[in-house]
């Protein structure tokens, strides 16, 4: 039955009480492979695990790696025609309000299209100022705060914006402050730019749910929602230059670029995962330190 701890013990002394032996011999050697069988095979078992979570780790730092190539191009491109486009859009601008200001002969239809220029001459200005900060993604002004102050802070600067959309804001933090050294500007601006999309993801209202935790020696931070969800072809370029999955007109597809380059210069991650019609969550993994690291991330 595969029981091998059982031994023959034959009180006789003859032929049958040495074949006794014999077996009890052999079951106790097959006891001791199968117990190095097991061994072994636990320790490949662990092996493949760990190769498993090394080939993991491969993968996502190749991602991190083609994603902060892709930021670095496009800002570099950026920051060398953002200046020149800039300047013409506000002379447009600022003719357009002048001429509807002061030339009071203009018909009704050519104030409408004045109007349109001036429109789209401020859209295409707030599109340019979004390339701007993209382009120059500051150095972080390390200090020593707890992230429990600045999720919060982002809270009270989209409770306007919440309460508008509908969108219930839930809060799950430690009792415990979580103190770290991080710019909690930039930190604050993250999370009001993931707030601003959860609500935007929920045009019927819902729900938006911060969690922070501490894993050892790093913090987990989640902005979950109950939108419309990011289809899995999607998901995989939401931290693209230019990609959005929002209207026409209500984005620049910067806001997660921005997003992830500020995470990595803090030296952490951030990643997301959705289902359609089930909502969004954005993780963000950062280091917990007591000291500005020796160089930017």
């Amino acid at each position: 039955d595969g029981d091998l701890d059982q031994r023959l013990r034959l009180p006789q002394n003859d032929e049958i009480a040495d074949l006794a032996l014999t077996f009890s011999e052999m079951t106790e050697r097959l006891a001791e492979r199968t117990r190095e069988s097991e061994r072994l095979h636990a320790e490949t078992m662990e092996r493949a695990r760990q190769l498993e979570d090394t080939n993991q780790r491969l993968r996502k730092a190749q991602q991190q790696l083609v994603q902060s190539e892709k930021l670095a191009s496009i800002g570099q491109l950026t920051a060398g025609i953002v200046h020149d486009v800039k300047n013409p859009l506000a002379v447009i601008k600022g003719i357009a309000e002048l001429v509807q200001l002061e030339d009071a002969t203009l018909s009704t239809f050519a104030q409408e299209q004045i109007g349109l220029i001036r429109d789209n001459a401020s859209h295409a200005n707030a599109i340019v100022s979004d390339l701007l900060t993209f382009a120059r993604q500051s150095t972080p002004q390390w200090q020593r705060h707890d992230l429990r102050d600045t999720i919060q802070a982002a809270l009270r600067l989209t409770e306007y914006l919440l309460r508008q959309a509908g969108v219930q804001p839930e809060a799950d933090l430690p009792a415990d402050p979580v103190m770290t050294v991080y710019d909690s500007r930039q930190i604050e601006q993250v999370l009001i730019n993931l707030i601003q999309n959860a609500a935007q993801a929920m045009p019927s209202g819902g729900a938006v749910r911060i969690a922070l935790r501490v894993t050892g020696v790093q913090a987990l931070l989640t902005v979950a929602d109950t939108g419309v969800g990011i289809g899995p072809e999607q998901i995989g370029r939401v931290f693209d230059p230019f990609y959005t999955t929002k209207s026409e007109g209500e984005g620049t597809g910067l806001g997660l670029s921005v997003t992830y380059g500020i995470i990595s210069q803090h030296g952490g991650e951030i990643w997301a995962s959705s289902e359609r019609d089930r909502g969004t969550t954005f993780s963000i993994r950062l280091p917990i330190r007591d000291q500005a690291p020796e160089q930017s991330f």
